[in-house]
């Protein structure tokens, strides 16, 4: 039986208070990784369940407060988890907005904080946190971006549009960070069963979209995590600047 252990690794999990990133940091911290959670500040309850969570694996967990879209808080999250954890091994961009609209009703406002959040949040997270990784010479980045950046996205072409600049994002920091030691993919998944698709649809709807996938189901966050685990593990040593589209079936490219 192959066991997967990050034992002696660091990961920081963005947007880990709740659903993909809640069972991410989880599943990280199973595996033996120490966990650090980046979220906003709103969020400090739901994080520090998340973190409780870690540490009932029997890992470490830390949660500071960060808006991934502000650049300054990005680096004040950064200086402080370097002060103390001496490395940094594993990024997952996870934190993302899903303000469901229809294309025409789309303000400039709704457009630049979608962006704001789901791709410079990436990008000023990543940078921030890979100079950690090029010092030794080893690191995993993983964007979750979504299989809607495809397909569109009903009432989302904001959302489908910053998704599928991760993208273009993981390809070209793959290209870079390769070289150093760093590989960089992308998850795109689609209908998992977090708070935001319980908001967006009644469980009545909910089960008409998962009939949309050949699994006839649904995903669940703890199936992204499992994906997640793969891509920071050394079986996945030889994988990078790719976009795994984890959806049950559901999208054809």
């Amino acid at each position: 039986m192959i066991s997967i252990s990050l034992e002696g690794r660091t990961a920081v999990v963005t947007g880990g208070a709740i659903g993909i990133g809640r069972a991410t940091a989880l599943k990280l911290a199973q595996a033996g990784a120490v966990v650090a959670i980046a979220d906003l500040e709103s969020m400090e309850e739901s994080a520090r369940e998340t973190v409780a969570l870690v540490e009932q694996a029997g890992s470490w967990g830390w949660y500071h407060p960060a808006d991934v879209s502000d650049p300054s808080q990005v680096e004040t999250f950064a200086a402080a988890l370097s002060a103390i954890r001496q490395t940094v091994d594993i990024l997952v961009n996870n934190a993302g907005i899903y303000p469901k609209l229809p294309f025409a009703d789309v303000d400039h406002d709704t457009w630049n904080e979608t962006l704001s959040v789901n791709l410079s949040g990436p990008f000023y997270m990543s940078q921030a946190i890979t100079p950690l990784m090029v010092r030794q010479g080893w690191g995993r980045v993983v964007h979750i971006s979504s299989a809607s950046a495809y397909t569109g996205s009903g009432g989302g072409a904001h959302y489908a549009a910053s998704k599928a600049g991760l993208f273009g994002l993981t390809s070209a920091m793959s290209r870079e960070l390769g070289p150093k030691g760093i590989n960089v993919n992308a998850i795109a998944p689609r209908q998992i069963a977090t708070r935001s698709l319980n908001y967006l649809y009644t469980d009545e709807q909910m089960a008409e979209v998962g009939m949309e996938a050949h699994l006839r189901r649904v995903g669940q966050p703890e199936e992204i995590a499992n994906v997640v685990l793969f891509l920071v593990s050394d079986l996945a040593s030889y994988l990078t600047g790719q976009v795994i589209i984890v959806d049950g079936g559901r999208t054809f490219r």
